[in-house]
């Protein structure tokens, strides 16, 4: 049985998508993805991807808060993946 956290997330999500106005262009992208672009690795964690994040962006990205640098991550593979490079 998943955790309450799974089944939060798995409801939130699919609420969000019930609510998007274009359902069909909603892409979903797993964590493995967000790890392999930013990483370039199957191995690592959240503090790998903070620090990598911290790396590339410098004082860019002082402050924000771990999760919403996880955030960050998934929006920057959503742009490297699916459109123009980040700069």
């Amino acid at each position: 049985m998943p955790g309450k956290y799974v089944v939060g997330t798995a409801k939130w999500i699919g609420r969000f998508h019930q609510a998007w106005p274009y359902p069909e262009e909603v892409i979903f992208i797993h964590r493995a993805k967000v790890r392999w672009n930013i990483l370039k690795t199957n191995k690592g964690g959240d503090a790998a991807i903070t620090k990598i994040l911290e790396e590339r962006y410098g004082k860019k990205i002082a402050g924000i808060k771990k999760h919403a640098l996880q955030a960050l991550a998934l929006v920057i593979t959503h742009l490297e993946c699916c459109h123009a490079k980040v700069e």
